[in-house]
């Protein structure tokens, strides 16, 4: 299975514009990249009136649609699918991005704005680096520190922690080099 991180952060936080950064980014390396949207909202995927919406209407579990070039799957569930199972579904890539699933098995990296007036929502313990704007909470600074404009220095640090590249990162963290025994504890293969 592929290496996999998540991306987590208070609504508003940004983690949809870094993660198509990041997106683009891995793509401009040829790291090929499935990314997988945990949400709490009911969700219609489907357009009405199409063949498949009108499948799905009619009472069928899985549509799938089957195109060239594309390939879906909708399947009714009963409850939320496990990310762990997700995951394990999940082939012919090289890495797995995850917005907002905050699965203690899997790495992951927060985005945070001071300006939403909220603490950060992970404990820095559950991280392996934070997106911020601003100064970062006590406790936070010992983080691999990154700012949201700093789209090719994450990506190097996530390539190397992912075992995806050779070479050791090498960006100064913001007077706090304590991290950098980290990088070879840092795992992002999903337990």
């Amino acid at each position: 299975m592929a290496p996999a991180v998540s991306f987590v952060g208070w609504s508003n936080s940004g983690k949809t514009t870094f993660i198509s950064k990041v997106i683009r980014e891995l793509k401009s390396r040829e790291i090929s990249v499935a990314v997988v949207k945990n949400t709490c909202h009911d969700i219609e995927t489907d357009i009405p009136g199409k063949d498949t919406w009108n499948f799905a209407q009619a009472g069928a579990d899985t549509v799938i649609l089957n195109g060239p070039g594309i390939y879906v799957c909708q399947e009714k569930v009963s409850r939320r699918k496990d990310i762990s199972t997700i995951l394990k579904d999940i082939t012919g890539v090289d890495i797995i991005i995850l917005e907002g699933a905050a699965d203690p098995n899997i790495p992951k990296v927060e985005i945070w704005r001071k300006s939403l007036g909220e603490k950060n929502r992970f404990p820095a313990e559950d991280l392996i680096a934070l997106v911020a704007e601003g100064h970062p909470e006590k406790g936070y600074e010992k983080l691999p520190l990154f700012k949201h404009n700093e789209i090719g220095e994450f990506t190097d640090f996530l390539l190397y922690s992912a075992g995806l590249a050779k070479r050791p990162y090498k960006k100064k963290f913001r007077d706090n080099l304590s991290f950098i025994p980290l990088l070879g504890k840092i795992s992002l293969k999903f337990k």
